[in-house]
C-alpha cells in the first residue's frame, strides 16, 4: 500500500494485490491440426546466419510447413514479390539484424513495393536482441509477431498458427505431457530418496517427482542417506555420484549390505555418461543411470521400469515419441487456455528472458515441463550457492590439492546444466577437467572467472525475482 500527497493538490492512495486465477473458468480444449492442414502452409525464412537459417528451416520442415529460405532481406522482398497471389507465402519469418537490409527495412520495402499490401504474408520478426526495442521499431508496421531466439518448435507453431487466425495455443502437447497422467497413476504414493548435495539439483528432482505425486526425501550425502535407510522404507533411491563426506558409489555398496535394501532400485543421476563411469555404477550395485540434465520422462520411465512393470503408455517405443512423429501420424495437438492468465504467463517469461540472459529460459522450461513459478523456486536455490566456496578452491590450488577445486567446479557444472546456464556450465567443465587432468596448468584466475560468472548469474536472478516479487 502506498500514498503520495502534495499540499494544495491532494493525495493518491494505491495498492497492489495478487489474486489466484479461478480454475473453473479455464478450459483446456484440444485443438487438432491435421498434417494435411499444416502441409498447405507456405513459409518463407529470411536470415543471413547460415546456422540460424538452417535451424529455422528444420523446425518448419519438421512441423510440416512448405518452407523456402533466403539469406538476405533483398532476396526476401524479391521472392515475395515474384510469387503469384494464389501461390504466395502465408507467413514470412524475417531476422531483424541482417546486413545491407535488416528486417525492419525489408518489411518497409514490402509495404512500399507490393501491389496489394493487404495481401502480404503474415510477417514474423525474429531477434536475438532486445525484443522491446524491436516492438518499438515496428509498431507502425504490419508485424504479426516478434519472437526471441532461440526459437523452439512450440514457439514457432504458435506464432504461425495464431498469425493465420487460429486460436492461441499455450503449449504443444507431446508424448511426455500425455504420459504424465499415466505415470502419476503408476507412481503415486511411492517413496523415493534423493541423495544429492547440490541444492539446485535437489529442487529440480523434488519438483519433477512431486509432479507425479511421489513422496520425496532428500539427503545431502551418502552418510546422511544411510542414516535415513535405518529409519524409513523407500521404493527407490536416486543418487548423485560425486558428493562430499560419502560419494554415491560408497553409499550404494553400503546400502546393498542392508538386507531390506539389497534389491531396492538404486539409480545414478550423473552428467558423466562415459562407459567407465557406467561400469563403476554397475559394479557398486546400481541398477541404472539417468543422465543430467534430467529429462522428466526419462526419469519417470526409469522409475516405473524398476519400481513396477510399465504400463502400455510407458513402453519404450511410446515414451520417446516426439512431436514430429506425432505430426507424421497426422495429428498436431495443442491445448488452448482461454483465460486471461495467458498474457501474464507471456509477460513473466519475457521478463525472465530479459532479466536473466545467462539462462535459456525457453529451453529449460520446455525440457523440465515446468511453469515460471516452479522455475522461480528452482532459481531461488541458485542464490543459496555460496560464491565464497571459490576461496576454498583457491586454497586447494595453493596447497596442491585438486579435490576442493573439482568439488567446486562439479557442483556448479551440475547446477548450470539443470537450469540451462550454458556459459557457467562451460567454464565449470573447463576448471573441473583442468583440475583432474592438468592441475599444474590451472591458475587462480580460472577459479575467479568461474566465481564471477556465478555472481553475475545470481545478480540477474535476484533482479528477476524482485521484479516478479516471488
Amino acid at each position: 500500500i502506498e500514498v503520495t500527497s502534495e499540499h494544495g493538490k491532494g493525495s493518491t492512495f494505491s495498492f497492489t494485490a495478487k489474486f489466484a486465477v479461478d480454475k473453473s473458468t479455464i478450459t483446456n480444449t484440444p485443438v487438432v491440426y491435421s498434417a494435411a492442414e499444416l502441409n498447405q502452409i507456405s513459409v518463407l525464412v529470411a536470415d543471413d546466419n547460415a546456422t540460424a537459417r538452417e535451424i529455422l528451416v528444420k523446425v518448419c520442415t519438421d512441423l510440416g510447413f512448405d518452407v523456402t529460405a533466403v539469406d538476405s532481406g533483398r532476396d526476401a522482398v524479391k521472392c515475395i514479390l515474384q510469387r503469384e497471389p494464389q501461390q504466395g507465402f502465408h507467413v514470412a519469418i524475417i531476422d531483424w539484424q541482417m546486413p545491407s537490409m535488416d528486417g525492419i527495412d525489408t518489411i518497409k520495402a514490402l509495404v512500399q513495393l507490393h501491389a496489394e499490401p493487404a495481401s502480404l504474408p503474415q510477417l514474423v520478426l525474429v531477434t536475438a536482441f532486445d525484443r522491446d526495442q524491436v516492438l518499438q521499431l515496428c509498431q507502425d508496421l504490419p508485424v504479426a509477431q516478434v519472437l526471441t531466439k532461440p526459437i523452439t518448435s512450440s514457439m514457432l507453431l504458435d506464432a504461425v498458427m495464431t498469425s493465420l487466425g487460429h486460436k492461441r495455443a499455450i503449449k504443444s502437447v507431446r508424448s511426455k505431457d500425455v504420459g504424465r497422467a499415466e505415470v502419476a497413476n503408476a507412481l503415486q504414493g511411492r517413496r523415493v530418496l534423493v541423495v544429492e548435495d547440490n541444492e539446485v539439483n535437489q529442487q529440480v528432482a523434488r519438483e519433477l517427482l512431486e509432479m507425479v505425486n511421489i513422496d520425496v526425501t532428500v539427503a545431502e550425502n551418502g552418510q546422511d542417506a544411510l542414516a535415513l535407510l535405518a529409519d524409513y522404507e523407500f521404493d527407490a533411491i536416486l543418487t548423485d555420484l560425486h558428493m562430499p563426506v560419502m560419494n554415491g558409489y560408497e553409499f550404494t555398496r553400503r546400502a546393498r549390505n542392508i538386507s531390506q535394501y539389497a534389491e531396492v532400485p538404486i539409480i545414478a543421476m550423473t552428467a558423466d555418461a562415459l562407459l567407465e563411469t557406467l561400469i563403476k555404477c554397475e559394479a557398486a550395485g546400481m541398477n541404472s543411470h539417468i543422465a543430467k540434465p534430467v529429462s522428466p520422462m526419462n526419469l519417470y520411465k526409469t522409475l516405473t521400469q524398476f519400481i513396477q512393470q510399465p504400463s502400455a503408455m510407458l513402453k519404450e517405443e511410446c515414451v520417446e515419441e516426439t512431436q514430429e512423429q506425432k505430426l507424421h501420424e497426422g495429428l498436431q495437438l495443442s491445448y488452448v487456455d482461454e483465460s486471461s492468465a495467458l498474457s501474464e504467463v507471456d509477460d513473466r517469461i519475457a521478463m525472465a528472458r530479459k532479466a536473466i540472459p545467462q539462462i535459456n529460459i525457453d529451453e529449460v522450461t520446455d525440457r523440465l515441463g515446468i511453469n515460471i513459478e516452479l522455475l522461480a523456486r528452482i532459481l531461488e536455490k541458485v542464490l543459496d550457492v555460496d560464491v565464497e566456496r571459490a576461496e576454498f578452491a583457491k586454497q586447494g590450488l595453493r596447497n596442491g590439492d585438486p579435490e576442493p577445486v573439482v568439488q567446486f567446479a562439479h557442483t556448479l557444472k551440475g547446477m548450470a546444466a539443470s537450469i540451462g546456464a550454458s556459459v557457467l556450465k562451460q567454464k565449470s567443465e573447463h576448471v573441473q577437467q583442468a583440475a583432474e587432468l592438468a592441475f599444474s596448468e590451472l591458475n587462480e584466475q580460472d577459479i575467479d572467472d568461474l566465481a564471477n560468472e556465478l555472481s553475475d548469474l545470481q545478480a540477474s536472478i535476484r533482479q528477476f525475482l524482485q521484479l516478479m516479487k516471488f
